[in-house]
This record gives C-alpha cells, sequence and structure tokens, in this order.
C-alpha cells in the first residue's frame, strides 16, 4: 500500500504538470511557464519528503494515505478541468491557488506529526 500511495501521488503530480503546461501553451514566457510548473510539483514533492515521518509517527496510517490520495486527485482534477475549460481572465487562480492548499494540509500534517510522543 505505501508503494502504491506514492506511485499514486507521483502520476498525479505528472499529470497535474501537464494539464499546467497545456493551460500555458500559448504562453511565449518560457520563465512563467517553468515557474508555475515549480509552484504545481513542489507541494507533491513535499507530501511524498514529509509521508515517511507521517508513517512512522501513525504506525499504520491507512487513513492519513486516503486523505493524500484524495487531496492529489481533487487538485488534480482542478488543474484538469481548467486547462480543459480555462477561466478567462482568471485562468491562472486555480494554479496559483491550489498548491497554496496543499502547502496548508502538508504544514498542518507536519505540525500534528511533531507535537505527537
Amino acid at each position: 500500500m505505501r508503494i502504491a500511495t506514492r506511485a499514486l501521488i507521483v502520476l498525479l503530480a505528472l499529470g497535474s504538470l501537464a494539464c499546467t503546461l497545456y493551460a500555458g501553451r500559448n504562453n511565449h514566457s518560457t520563465v512563467l511557464i517553468v515557474l508555475f510548473g515549480i509552484w504545481v510539483l513542489a507541494p507533491f514533492v513535499a507530501l511524498l519528503a514529509i509521508l515517511p515521518r507521517w508513517e512512522r509517527a501513525m504506525g499504520e496510517p491507512t487513513g492519513l494515505r486516503a486523505c493524500l490520495i484524495a487531496l492529489s486527485s481533487v487538485v488534480f482534477l482542478i488543474y484538469l478541468m481548467n486547462s480543459l475549460h480555462p477561466g478567462g481572465h482568471h485562468a491562472a487562480a486555480p494554479f496559483l491557488l491550489a498548491p497554496a492548499g496543499i502547502w496548508g494540509a502538508a504544514a498542518s500534517g507536519f505540525f500534528f506529526v511533531r507535537s505527537r510522543p
């Protein structure tokens, strides 16, 4: 289950990156596209980096894995919907706000695990 969780999070991260690149395909600024790609991938990398510590602290964290998969799936679906049907002037908003939500979830989980004895 541990390897499957990590593999699924990696696939969802790559899918999110693909949606980001597809949504930015008409943008002529390579730097901006690279920065968006980093911004989108970074929270997934953080989740993968923190996951072993969460697993050690919680024993058999099936619920935690389900939450991480659900969070990653929801974010991917947000990216997918917005890359296929952009929202006009605010098309970049989901690509800016969704990673902030993952960062918030990762930070709260990190502090929760850190506060446990």
